[in-house]
């Protein structure tokens, strides 16, 4: 009775290390596939780094690039850009996105939206404008990118997503700028909130303005 029941220990403890063993290889094969998978990201920041608020009438306007770099080793499509705002409490005070639901998508507005393996894609900002009272102290960006063979729509799953926020600073115009003109002109080149050419201001928007007061005569 005494040998059974020091077999039946031994077993005990030949089934115990055996039981710490495969444990010990399950955690490294998960370790391993954690350290593969955020090795194997899509990461986004913005260009420039602290962008400005610009007030022009009624309306706060944010002028900056999202720059999305893609770490794995596939090609991935952009099916969904999310803002959400937060006052400076951090209570969420506004969301809007851009997705592939309906045809044509809203997402779809976006000239580039595949992010080659391994590369970058420089993306227009589509939420630059908000009305003069929506406090702007925190923008929290997602960005959702699915495999480029997964059919369109797609609104259900997703690959990878991107996470950015942003702390815009509010600009406060030191000197008063007088243009030399009179009446109306017409702004053929300069910055504008619409994409650029080559990193080069848009040709395609010409704006008619009226200058509002007249020049000073001598």
């Amino acid at each position: 009775m005494e040998r059974k029941s020091g077999n039946s220990s031994s077993a005990r403890g030949l089934g115990g290390g055996l039981t710490r063993r495969l444990d010990n290889h399950l955690l490294v094969i998960l370790l391993a596939a954690t350290v593969a998978h955020s090795e194997q990201t899509v990461s986004v920041q913005i260009e420039p780094e602290k962008p400005y608020i610009e007030r022009r009438d009624t309306e706060q306007r944010l002028n900056f690039d999202l720059l999305l770099h893609n770490s794995t080793a596939i090609p991935l499509r952009i099916n969904k850009i999310q803002i959400s705002v937060y006052d400076s409490q951090g209570a969420l005070a506004f969301r809007r996105y851009l997705d592939e639901n309906a045809r044509p998508s809203g997402i779809s507005t976006l000239p580039d939206r595949i992010v080659p393996a391994g590369g970058t894609v420089a993306v227009f900002n589509p939420f630059y404008s908000f009305e003069a009272d929506m406090p702007l102290a925190t923008l929290h960006y997602e960005v959702s990118l699915e495999k480029t063979d997964e059919k369109e729509p797609n609104l259900l799953t997703l690959f990878n997503k991107a996470e950015t926020d942003v702390q815009p600073v509010a600009y406060a115009t030191k000197t008063r700028l007088v243009l030399p003109l009179r009446g109306l002109f017409m702004c053929s080149m300069g910055t504008t909130f619409t994409p650029t050419i080559d990193g080069q201001p848009s040709f395609a928007m010409a704006t008619i303005e009226r200058i509002p007061f007249a020049m000073p005569t001598t």
